[in-house]
C-alpha cells in the first residue's frame, strides 16, 4: 500500500460500499437523497460511511502533503545555509 499521499488507498473499500448500496434501502424511499432515508436505513448507512471515508482520506492526504512540504522546505533551508 502506498503512503506517498498521491494514491487513494481507500478506493477498494469505497468501491465495495458503492456496490453494497445497490438495492440496500430498507425504508422504501425511492430517492438517492440521504435526508429522506430513515436513520437506520442500510442505504443511508452505507452512503454515510462512504462520506466519512472521503472526509478522513482528505484529512490524511492533507497531512501527508503538509509533511512533505515541511520536509522539502527544511531541506532547502539546510542547503541554502550549508549545514
Amino acid at each position: 500500500m502506498s503512503t506517498d499521499g498521491k494514491t487513494d488507498m481507500t478506493e477498494p473499500l469505497k468501491d465495495r460500499l458503492l456496490r453494497a448500496t445497490a438495492g440496500s434501502c430498507t425504508c422504501d424511499v425511492k430517492t438517492p437523497e440521504l435526508q429522506y432515508h430513515a436513520p437506520q436505513c442500510h442505504y443511508r448507512l452505507f452512503e454515510e460511511a462512504r462520506e466519512e471515508i472521503n472526509r478522513l482520506n482528505g484529512i490524511y492526504l492533507s497531512a501527508v502533503k503538509g509533511r512533505r512540504e515541511f520536509r522539502d522546505a527544511f531541506r532547502r533551508e539546510r542547503e541554502n545555509h550549508g549545514r
